[in-house]
């Protein structure tokens, strides 16, 4: 009989340490999930006046955080589909703290 409860005990020991690595990883998921918030359409033209324009519109995205999704050619250039991603958790947390300062 002890053996059939040491194999319990061991069994419920190995069930805790998988259980514990799910958590763990679920965790790590969580943290590194992320979500589009917002898009952008910029057009760039292949006009020597206007490019500049474009081009600076893009760069601007970009420092802002915004990542390049697309790009569909046109007659006169491109337009440049960009999106800015945040991460799953500061999106809720920032909704819960908009959501609060709304009722205050």
């Amino acid at each position: 009989m002890e053996g059939g409860m040491e194999m319990r005990k061991s069994e419920r020991k190995e069930l805790e340490t998988l259980q514990n690595q799910v958590n763990r990883i679920s965790k790590k998921q969580e943290s590194e999930s992320t979500k589009l918030v917002r898009i952008k359409f910029i057009g760039v033209e292949f006009d020597y006046d206007k490019v500049q324009t474009g081009e600076n519109k893009v760069n601007a995205a970009l420092e802002m955080g915004y990542v390049v999704i697309d790009n569909f050619k046109t007659e006169s250039g491109l337009v440049m589909v960009m999106g800015k991603y945040e991460k799953e958790k500061e999106i809720r947390n920032h909704l819960s703290a908009k959501t609060k300062e709304e009722y205050r």
